[in-house]
């Protein structure tokens, strides 16, 4: 009996460390988003000014939850008059992306678990013959092709992209290998994940046969 209650904590606690490096896990909605990463932070723009003018071309644009930064051309924050086709508000952030080009999340504090973000207009002319390419990554070493298509996609087109880590991370990168031009970004998200019930029960079980076990010994 001993034995195999021994062999039970083990397996329950080693089984909780494994679930626990998950690793990099990407979703394409934000609901599935919302409910892997439990609370989180959201940002859409509104309360940032308007810096949509011919002469406001920024490097970097700063929330209270992080900052957009880009090296290659600029960023605006679209809000007056207010975007029609914003998915959430009036304002947006506009990035004129060429090909190659990067603009990166950073400033998160102490790091983050989750990210996530709507991305418009991207890849809505693709120059015949090439095959354009959104990438995701981060600090850490994540990477993921969030969207490739050889076809434009369209005016105004709406990509969601998500990511929960197992580890912290500081940056996101996104890069397009296309001569976009115009993206748009809104509801961003960041946070930290939620256990899975399954590694909560498990871990729960190893803990109460460590107790077992403890007290079978005095």
């Amino acid at each position: 009996m001993k034995i195999t209650l021994c062999l039970f904590t083990v397996f329950c606690v080693s089984f909780t460390a494994l679930s626990s490096y998950a690793s990099f896990i990407t979703y394409n909605n934000e609901a599935s988003l919302r409910t892997a990463s439990g609370l989180v932070d959201f940002q859409s723009f509104e309360a940032l000014v308007p810096s949509d003018t011919g002469a406001d071309f920024l490097t970097e644009v700063n929330t209270p939850e992080f900052k957009i930064s880009t090296t290659q051309q600029f960023l605006q924050v679209w809000g007056n008059p207010p975007v029609s086709f914003a998915p959430d508000g009036n304002q947006v952030v506009f990035w004129y992306a060429l090909t190659q080009g990067s603009v990166i999340f950073d400033s998160f504090g102490e790091g983050i678990y989750s990210f996530g973000l709507t991305i418009t207009d991207w890849a809505n002319y693709v120059e015949p013959g090439r095959n354009a390419e959104l990438i995701f990554s981060n600090n850490i070493g994540d990477s993921h092709v969030i969207a490739s298509t050889a076809v434009g996609l369209g005016d105004y087109n709406d990509i969601f992209f998500g990511v929960v880590s197992d580890t912290p991370f500081s940056s996101v990168t996104l890069t397009t290998t296309n001569n976009d031009g115009w993206v748009f970004f809104d509801k961003v998200y960041t946070g930290a994940p939620v256990p899975e019930p399954t590694t909560i029960l498990l871990l729960g079980l190893g803990l109460l046969g460590i107790s077992g076990l403890t007290r079978q010994k005095e």
